[in-house]
């Protein structure tokens, strides 16, 4: 799953009405009452992601993976649904778990 369909996923689950610019390389959505549309990356929008970690109860760790030069591994779980995931930036690992979560939904 690339980024693009990672940020796609999470606002449908959101609910959002969903277009995707491939000018803008990026996903846009209706996330205001007035049905205007704005871009919506979880990916590299810190604050939505927290947002959505507090919402969908996400824990994450992090996890020393190399003593010599600092690799981390960033795992991510959604308590409920008994999902983990392992992946190399905090915002994807969230993303994903939330994804997990609700595959079939």
């Amino acid at each position: 799953m690339n980024d693009l369909d990672i940020c796609k996923r999470i606002a449908e689950i959101e609910g959002y009405k969903v277009n995707i610019s491939i000018k803008c390389e990026g996903i846009w959505c209706s996330r205001y009452d007035n049905n205007c549309y704005g871009n919506y990356n979880p990916l590299t929008d810190n604050a939505l992601c927290f947002q959505l970690m507090i919402k969908y109860s996400v824990n994450l760790n992090i996890q020393d993976t190399s003593r010599k030069n600092v690799f981390h591994k960033y795992i991510a779980c959604v308590d409920d649904f008994g999902v983990g995931l392992d992946k190399t930036s905090p915002n994807k690992a969230i993303c994903l778990a939330i994804i997990e979560a609700n595959k079939g939904k």
